[in-house]
C-alpha cells in the first residue's frame, strides 16, 4: 500500500493503544514535553486530529479530563510510512523502532498545562 502512495490501516491492540486529540492541543503538548520524550504521534492536516501511541496496559483515565479520546483495542489507525507523508497524514514524532510509547501521565500533564481544553476537547 505504501509503495502505491496509500496509508496502511494498522490495528491497535496487544502492544499499544491510540489516544486522539486536536492537532492544536497536540502541538502545544509536544512543545511542553520537550524534556520528556514522546512516543510516535501521527497527525492529519485535513481533520485537524492527532493520534498518540500509548502502552496498551497503561492507565488512561486521566486523559478523559483533558479532552482526549482513547480508542479501544482493535481500532484502525491509517498510517503513512515513517519516511514521508501520505496525503495529509504525517508523523509529528516518528516510530523509531525501539517500541517506546508515550506515557499517558506525562501526556495528560502536558495537555493540562496547555490550557487549551476550553477549545472543545477531542470533538
Amino acid at each position: 500500500m505504501w509503495t502505491a502512495g496509500l496509508p496502511v490501516a494498522i490495528r491497535s491492540g496487544t502492544h499499544w493503544r491510540v489516544a486522539e486529540a486536536r492537532t492544536s492541543h497536540t502541538l502545544a503538548a509536544l512543545r511542553w514535553m520537550h524534556l520528556h520524550p514522546s512516543g510516535p504521534v501521527l497527525a492529519c492536516l485535513d481533520t485537524r486530529r492527532a493520534w498518540w501511541l500509548l502502552p496498551a496496559g497503561a492507565a488512561v483515565d486521566e486523559l478523559d479530563d483533558v479532552g482526549v479520546t482513547v480508542r479501544p483495542a482493535g481500532w484502525e489507525l491509517l498510517c503513512p510510512p515513517v519516511t514521508n507523508s501520505v496525503g495529509s497524514l504525517w508523523w509529528l514524532s516518528i516510530p523509531d523502532g525501539t517500541g517506546y510509547l508515550t506515557n499517558p501521565t506525562v501526556l495528560a500533564a502536558a495537555l493540562a498545562s496547555t490550557d487549551l481544553r476550553s477549545e472543545g476537547g477531542s470533538e
